[in-house]
């Protein structure tokens, strides 16, 4: 995270983002003299300083509380917040989210930094300060929002945007009170926009006839399945706030009422994009459609997404959504990039420059995990494929950010029954395909988190979402993303359904999908590659495993849990795996399941591994030079010379002349892997193996197949990875 942080001094902030006079003659001296530093509990501190600022003169219709333990606080921090003085939340209850204006968390313990230097608090507090920013960005609609952070009595100013993080210097409240006091003095004297409200999102409240409009549309059915106004009314959550936002297309402004979002990307730092049931209360109709809330990245060489899709829909590509409005969002863009590059010249920054950005679409899809049948998840990943490849021969696009949220179920009906069609969605990252082949790939998107050695979360400047790259587009970050490539992300991304909702041999699926694909190998903590587990199923002719002994299979049923005396299926670590990738030669045999036990997909995993193996094989083999058979020479000396006649007594023993080529891949082989890897060259291929595979009458599961997820809701990815080290 420091990667995306910045330090000013206390002035410098307020002076960048604090307009305003200072409050005067008001005395400060004095103003925390009676907190206590020595005797008391941390709550007794803190309580006493919040209330030394309550009492005083400097909030301007704001007070200050304590958060009561919830689960959004750390069981060794005490956080509190600002609230306007009408609707503050009492001391000692849950924060809320929906409605602070300003955070701040309290560390209890100056010295207890988990083993980290006493240099390294100020990571401490950036981490706290962007767990509660998160929560603050994901219920509100903000382009910043402060924190202070407090250790002991050292004190920092926290602005958090979409980019990154600037803290100020640390200062000690008790020796410096005015410094804290003058903050908040002018902080709650800003207007909305500048405490970091977007004044395009007004909330919803009951009573009013925005809000009635949405209880009575999401009750109101149509005469055939409207299952878009099902899901609008499941967002309509009590415990989420509801708002009005506008879109500003360039055919003109329009409103669009929302609840709860159906998506939230996690963490603050990054594109945190939302994803909304809109209904769309200027249509006399009220149509609900998909509403997408974002941060674009600002690039000379990359489309609003908008643009994108209306370039699609004009090429008549299938499988797509279709735009209706869009446009940047009142001019609102983050700032930490321009004070990084300020504070740092003549360093590379990799703050990114971000542009709030709206977009709503016809098509709502439903998401991909709530498919009923392994076989309709095949179909709706062949329908998807379908759109890839229209996307790429008729509009001459390729999508690269193939991932599980982008695949969606679209629902019609026919014949007075619900059928459903894959929906390609995201295709901000796309590029024409003239584009890619004139430069390097440009490495512009943060995206999924990787998981460090010390089970820490980071981010990496990649194109695309971590967990579904190919592994050669993982490690090979500056190549142009192409059609394997994107083949080999739907393979991953068919892999991350089945392995949560379809029976297998695997107990341990929060491992498996840690290691397989969150799990990244770095030399230097800040450029990360692939993955060795996804990197030896796709590079091993073991394909994949459920750890170093036993392969992973797709059952019709599933399997009864396991005693202690039971296979074991955890994951291999990587000091179990060798120098190849390849899993321990000690591991004991695995036993083979009968063809009747297998699950359809099953095959369609090991066909398609065949084929990415052939290809990675391809591109891992090495010409080596032919080894030239040395002839007798008057310059040996005896030694030698008699070396040499053993040499001539081995050659004579063949009965057929040695190959002088230690070539590892045979002609004949390299000539098989050539043809299994080329079908990985165009969409028609694999299109037709997967529709080859799903049509075969009688053996795909008509019911039953799906079984609720199977990764545990309390799954601790950070934990898990700690405990395998």
């Amino acid at each position: 995270m420091l990667e995306e942080s910045v330090e000013v001094c206390f002035d410098e902030m307020l002076d960048l983002f604090m307009p305003g006079e200072n409050p005067g003659d008001v005395p400060f001296a004095k103003l925390f003299n009676n907190v206590p530093q020595v005797e008391g509990t941390e709550a007794d501190i803190y309580s006493a300083l919040i209330d030394a600022i309550n009492r005083s003169d400097i909030l301007q219709g704001y007070i200050l509380t304590l958060h009561g333990a919830s689960g959004d606080t750390q069981p060794d921090t005490i956080d509190g917040g600002m609230y306007a003085t009408d609707s503050a939340t009492n001391s000692n209850k849950p924060a809320d989210w929906s409605t602070i204006e300003l955070s701040f968390v309290c560390k209890v313990d100056d010295d207890a930094n988990h083993g980290q230097p006493p240099s390294n608090e100020h990571i401490i507090g950036l981490e706290r300060s962007l767990s509660h920013g998160t929560l603050v960005f994901d219920r509100q609609h903000r382009t910043h929002h402060y924190t202070i952070v407090i250790f002991g009595t050292l004190t920092r100013v926290v602005r958090l945007d979409r980019t990154g993080v600037i803290f100020t210097e640390k200062f000690d409240y008790t020796e410096e009170p005015a410094k804290l006091a003058r903050f908040l003095w002018r902080f709650s004297r800003l207007s909305a926009i500048q405490r970091g409200h977007d004044p395009t999102a007004f909330r919803v409240l009951p009573g009013t006839l925005d809000y009635d409009l949405m209880v009575a549309c999401a009750a109101t059915r149509r005469p055939t399945g409207d299952y878009a106004r099902v899901l609008f009314q499941e967002s309509l959550a009590d415990d989420w706030p509801w708002w009005r936002i506008t879109v500003e297309d360039a055919d003109g402004r329009r409103d669009f009422l929302v609840g709860k979002p159906t998506f939230i990307a996690s963490g603050l730092v990054g594109r945190g994009t939302r994803g909304y049931l809109a209904l769309d209360p200027c249509d006399p109709d009220h149509p609900i459609v998909f509403l997408k809330d974002c941060w674009r990245i600002v690039h000379e060489r990359m489309q609003t997404e908008g643009a994108i899709l209306s370039y699609l829909n004009g090429c008549g590509v299938t499988g797509s959504p279709t735009r209706l409005y869009d446009g940047d969002v009142g001019g609102q863009e983050t700032v930490s990039q321009d004070v990084w590059k300020a504070k740092r010249v003549g360093e590379e920054c990799r703050l990114k420059h971000y542009k709030h950005y709206r977009l709503v679409v016809k098509e709502v899809g439903i998401p991909l995990h709530k498919f009923e049948t392994g076989q309709q998840l095949v179909f709706i990943f062949i329908d998807c494929l379908e759109a890839l490849e229209s996307a790429y021969l008729k509009a001459g696009v390729i999508h690269r950010d193939i991932s599980s949220g982008n695949l969606l179920m679209l629902a019609r009906e026919q014949d007075g029954n619900t059928v459903y069609e894959g929906l390609l969605t995201d295709w901000e990252l796309s590029e024409r395909i003239d584009y890619t082949s004139e430069a390097p790939r440009q490495r512009d998107r943060m995206v999924c988190p990787i998981v460090s050695a010390l089970g820490q979360y980071l981010l990496t400047p990649l194109q695309g979402t971590w967990q579904f790259m190919s592994v050669n587009a993982l490690n090979n970050p500056d190549k142009p993303v192409s059609i394997p490539d994107e083949l080999e992300s739907f393979f991953h991304a068919l892999l991350w359904f089945a392995i949560r909702w379809l029976p297998h041999n695997c107990n341990d699926v929060g491992k498996f999908m840690l290691e397989y694909f969150d799990a990244g190998c770095t030399e230097d903590n800040k450029e990360y590659t692939c993955g060795a587990v996804k990197e030896n199923a796709m590079n091993s002719s073991k394909g994949l495993r459920t750890n170093s002994s036993t392969p992973l299979r797709f059952l019709r049923q599933s399997l009864p849990k396991q005693t202690s005396e039971g296979p074991s299926t955890r994951l291999s670590t990587s000091s179990e795996l060798s120098n190849s990738g390849e899993a321990s030669a000690s591991a004991v045999k695995a036993p083979k399941w009968p063809q009747a036990d297998l699950h359809p997909i099953d095959a369609v995993f090991t066909g398609l591994l065949d084929w990415f193996h052939a290809a990675y094989q391809l591109a891992n083999h090495r010409e080596l030079e032919p080894t030239i058979i040395p002839t007798p020479q008057e310059s040996l000396n005896e030694v030698q010379a008699a070396r040499f006649k053993k040499f001539q007594l081995l050659l004579a023993q063949d009965s057929q002349p040695w190959s002088t080529a230690l070539d590892p891949t045979p002609q004949q082989t390299r000539a098989a892997l050539e043809v299994r890897a080329k079908k990985l060259e165009s969409h028609k291929e694999m299109l037709k193996f997967l529709y080859s595979r799903v049509l075969i009458p009688n053996v795909w599961p008509e019911k039953g197949d799906k079984l609720p997820d199977q990764l545990a809701r309390n799954s601790n990815p950070k934990k898990a990875l700690r405990t395998s080290q």
